[in-house]
């Protein structure tokens, strides 16, 4: 008698490892290295990651008997914080999945530029989209703020989107948010070097006042609505 499989196809191997047990590359001279590992670790992020597990499994190459992390580097650093918050809290850890990829040194690091080269985000619209049908299937607005790795906010606004879901808006003052235009006369390539997409994004709505002021303080204080003075 055959042997019952979820699905009529070849298995694929993977591990469950510890995140302590996978290398990360952090030396700027080995051949594998990537510059994404200095990259700031976000604390949406680690939340998504201790809420929900690491998700897609990153892979590895065996070098000298060891798994070396050539895609998910931000993945295992998550795994690694979101298990030291478990740990205080009594929780046990969480294992990361991951593949093997043979191949030669070329092949491993062309793995690396493509996985993160070739990723597109998701249009507002998408996103506003998701936001409501998880809404739609129980997510609370919190659930939602973890899995998008943004403020409940944010969520709140996304939700209200869509009227015909959501029943009729309710009656808002005038809005003190400046126009996109006003942004782009103020973050200007010389004060907002890095930013000028998150203004934006700011302008239209996807971003908090509260996390844009605390990114571009000097930036916010010149968009405030000026007071007129009392004749």
């Amino acid at each position: 008698m055959a042997s019952k499989t979820a699905f009529d196809a070849s298995r694929i191997s993977a591990f469950g490892l510890d995140p302590e047990d996978l290398v990360l590359i952090e030396d700027p001279k080995h051949p594998l290295y990537d510059a994404r590992i200095k990259l700031p670790l976000k604390p949406e992020f680690v939340a998504n990651i201790k809420a929900l597990g690491v998700i897609v499994p990153v892979v590895v190459r065996k070098i000298d008997g060891a798994p070396v992390v050539i895609d998910g580097r931000q993945r295992v650093r998550a795994a690694l914080e979101a298990n030291r918050q478990r740990k205080t809290e009594g929780l046990p850890p969480m294992k990361v999945p991951a593949v093997e990829r043979k191949g030669s040194a070329g092949d491993a690091y062309a793995v690396t530029i493509s996985t993160n080269e070739h990723r597109q985000e998701d249009a507002l619209r998408a996103k506003i989209e998701k936001a409501q049908r998880s809404h739609q299937l129980g997510n609370s607005e919190e659930d939602i703020a973890t899995q998008f790795g943004v403020s409940v906010a944010t969520v709140k606004r996304w939700l209200d989107a869509n009227p015909k879901e959501r029943g009729p808006r309710k009656p808002r003052g005038k809005s003190t948010r400046p126009s996109a235009k006003r942004v782009r006369e103020v973050a200007t390539p010389d004060n907002l070097p890095r930013g000028a997409v998150i203004a934006m994004r700011w302008a239209i709505g996807m971003i908090t006042d509260d996390e844009f002021a605390a990114e571009f303080p000097g930036v916010a204080e010149a968009l405030k609505p000026k007071t007129k003075k009392a004749a």
